[in-house]
């Protein structure tokens, strides 16, 4: 008997927590009003749910392009979807994504299997959470997701790029932003039309690189890590010093970091945990050719001119000297004469 009561309050149990979940599931949802184009992060009359998010909501980002300024710290729960084209967040707040598991944690840009969505951070803002470029993706799907840091915003936490190969995913770094990648997942393939690609054209990207994440980069051309003069790669590494020295020698070897048109990687710098790439800029090999070549060209046309000065003052000489002949002899004649 006692078994069997025991049963039913755990079946009994089991089917509350089931339809509260389902229920918290389903107004869990707070969206960006479509027809804002430009708000407060925290005026609440811009969300659907008429308040600013709390900590337990999903967030869904669907207007075409907005512009959210945010100058609080806001703790989230369940992730953010974003579905637009564009979203552009400015200001000095900062988002935190605290549910430790995965899902919840993760910024999907996009959202959709399909399509093309750009998270631009800009400012102070600071983001806390994983990002998840391309992530819906499926088959051989156009989806394409781009996170672009500008000012002095930073991001810290896990970047994973693409679905079973398919999807294409670009990180661009710029002005003093930083962006410090604690764990690296890319899952892009180039036989299936995949690619990765972070471009560090200033700031600093922090990456803490596996052993495995390093192969990874080795074994597939899709991923590639562009840095500019203004730029800095920091890739975190508990390796020993021989195995940093020969990681980073076949990322470079094998054009997984490259360089801008322009300029030309330093010497990695390889310390206790870390190895730090930059890179100085130079003439290109066709512009110094080039300009060789316009060296000599200019000295060959000064040689010429020099020459053909030479010839003129040579023959202006030579006329001169017959013509002071011609008159002593026109003189002489005319004296014989008289």
């Amino acid at each position: 008997m006692k078994k069997n009561q025991l049963k039913y309050i755990i079946i009994a149990t089991v089917c509350a927590l089931t339809a509260l979940t389902n229920t918290v599931c389903a107004q869990a949802i707070n969206q960006w009003k479509n027809d804002q184009k430009v708000g407060q992060w925290e005026d609440g009359s811009m969300w659907k749910l008429n308040h600013s998010p709390r900590r337990s909501e999903r967030i869904q980002i669907r207007t075409s392009e907005a512009t959210i300024t945010i100058n609080e710290t806001v703790a989230l729960n369940q992730g953010i979807q974003l579905y637009g084209e564009q979203l552009y967040l400015n200001g000095t707040g900062k988002i935190d994504l605290i549910n430790p598991f995965i899902h919840n944690k993760t910024i999907d840009i996009p959202a959709s299997c399909d399509g093309s969505s750009t998270l631009t951070i800009t400012d102070q803002v600071s983001v806390n959470a994983r990002i998840l470029l391309s992530g819906k993706t499926y088959g051989t799907s156009p989806c394409k997701g781009t996170l672009i840091l500008k000012d002095q915003s930073y991001v810290t936490g896990a970047l994973c790029i693409g679905n079973d190969g398919a999807g294409v995913g670009m990180v661009v770094l710029g002005d003093q932003s930083t962006f410090h990648i604690t764990d690296i997942n890319l899952q892009t393939d180039s036989d299936k039309g995949g690619r990765a690609n972070l471009h560090v054209m200033s700031g600093t990207l922090w990456i803490t690189l596996s052993e495995k994440s390093a192969r990874t980069f080795l074994n597939d051309p899709s991923q590639q890590i562009v840095v500019g003069n203004k730029g800095t790669l920091i890739l975190q590494s508990s390796q020993t010093t021989d195995q940093k020295s020969a990681m980073i020698r076949n990322l470079i070897r094998k054009h997984r970091i490259v360089t801008y048109r322009g300029s030309t990687l330093d010497i990695p710098v390889i310390l206790d945990d870390k190895i730090s790439v930059r890179t100085t800029d130079y003439i290109p090999q066709e512009n110094a050719s080039t300009m060789a070549d316009d060296n000599s060209d200019k000295e060959n046309a000064n040689k010429k001119s020099s020459s053909k000065k030479m010839i003129i003052y040579i023959l202006i000489f030579v006329v001169t000297l017959l013509l002071v002949f011609v008159s002593k002899k026109f003189i002489n004649t005319s004296t014989d004469e008289d």
